[in-house]
């Protein structure tokens, strides 16, 4: 069984993305587990950001300013036959 998780939802709504993937794996969802996504996809400032540690809400989108437009279209060409099930024609502009 495959289990599938955009990047978009996950980012917005770690805690309860991770929960529904924990659940499908039959893993205990504990309190220790939420402080530790919470702590590295919840990260409220600059100083607190790095590497692992981001705010990940903020970070959706990122892509769109990191790559060129030729680079997008490269990656939209190469991902078509996957991607058109989850992304709409609107979110690769």
């Amino acid at each position: 069984e495959w289990i599938f998780i955009k990047h978009e939802n996950i980012s917005a709504n770690p805690i309860s993305e991770f929960e529904i993937i924990y659940r499908k794996l039959n893993l205990e969802f504990t309190s220790k587990v939420q402080r530790i996504i919470r702590e590295y996809s919840v990260a409220k400032n600059k100083e607190e950001q790095s590497l692992l540690k981001r705010d990940s809400k903020s970070n959706i989108w990122s892509w769109k300013e990191r790559l060129t437009t030729s680079e997008i279209n490269l990656i939209r060409e190469k991902t078509y036959r996957i991607s058109k099930h989850f992304y709409s024609e609107d979110e690769w502009n």
